[in-house]
């Protein structure tokens, strides 16, 4: 387990989510006969990174299945619920143009504006919105994204993600080449094919073949 563990503080531990959802998927899918400790690991921290990346809906069910999964990931299980107030937050930026913090708080479930004004300093910071507070009045300015993606270093983060999608298919096709041409695995899908055309059970047969009666009768 020591390798999740740093993969989970190399990557989700620095918000490097989408390449740490990238190596779960990876794991998820590599070859395996049955499901083991180690993929139900996997899963269980790519779900969680997953509600962080994209966000955790704010319903019962949703926090039933988060304190279900967190047995040994009680920091991305804090990561997910803290990450319910960002989105929060991103939603309203398609909503409003402006709106006081006093709002934002009453409407993301913060106590106060400050703590609202300290969440979108930090997230502007990130990149995560564009906004701009007027700190005399207590208002924000929602704001459209600056970036209109046709710079250089656009074109070559959307070319290297491009390219590396493909990577990733060409790779899981040639795993799923390999696994198809192993002998151990080939051997087992013929053997559970045998059995589920041919029972085992003697009882699925008839013990004797009954005889044909035929009857002729003179025209």
């Amino acid at each position: 387990m020591s390798f999740f563990r740093a993969l989970t503080a190399d990557t989700a531990g620095r918000r490097k989510y989408p390449e740490a959802l990238h190596m779960f998927v990876q794991g998820l899918t590599a070859p395996t006969f049955v499901v083991n400790a180690i993929t139900i690991a996997t899963y269980k921290k790519y779900a969680l990174v997953s509600l962080i990346h994209s966000g955790a809906p704010k319903t019962q069910s949703s926090t039933d299945a988060i304190v279900a999964i967190q047995d040994g990931n009680m920091g991305l299980v804090k990561l997910v619920l803290a990450g319910r107030t960002k989105r929060a937050i991103q939603k309203l930026t398609q909503t409003f143009l402006t709106l006081s913090l006093a709002d934002i708080a009453q409407q993301v479930g913060l106590k106060t504006a400050t703590e609202a004004e300290s969440h979108i300093l930090r997230m502007v910071g990130a990149g995560e919105i564009f906004a701009e507070i007027d700190a005399s009045a207590g208002m924000v300015r929602f704001l459209e994204d600056p970036e209109q993606y046709t710079s250089t270093s656009a074109v070559q983060h959307l070319n290297a993600t491009i390219q590396a999608s493909f990577a990733l298919a060409e790779k899981l096709q040639s795993i799923n080449r390999q696994v198809s041409l192993d002998p151990a695995y080939v051997s087992k899908l013929y053997a559970k094919d045998k059995g589920d055309r041919f029972p085992e059970d003697p009882s699925d047969f008839d013990a004797e073949p009954q005889s044909l009666a035929y009857s002729f009768q003179d025209g």
